[in-house]
């Protein structure tokens, strides 16, 4: 029997600004949350990068199976 070992991603998803002083909330948090073997990115829906799918494709090519996304509509 074949073990499959899943590493899971986790991607902070907010709307995004042009603004730099408003993403350092949200970068600070993914920082807190990134570990070795779980990394945590951010990634936006508009007017900034990373979008979704960049940093979605950026953790899979780091080796992870399994993303999970979190709304972070806070601001």
């Amino acid at each position: 029997m074949t073990q499959t070992h899943t590493r899971q991603g986790h991607i902070l998803l907010a709307h995004g600004s042009r603004d730099a002083d408003w993403r350092r909330g949200l970068e600070a948090v993914a920082a807190r949350l990134d570990q070795p073997h779980r990394p945590a990115r951010c990634a936006y829906l508009e007017l900034c990068t990373p979008t979704l799918q960049t940093t979605a494709e950026a953790l899979m090519q780091r080796g992870c199976t399994q993303l999970v996304i979190t709304p972070m509509f806070l601001g």
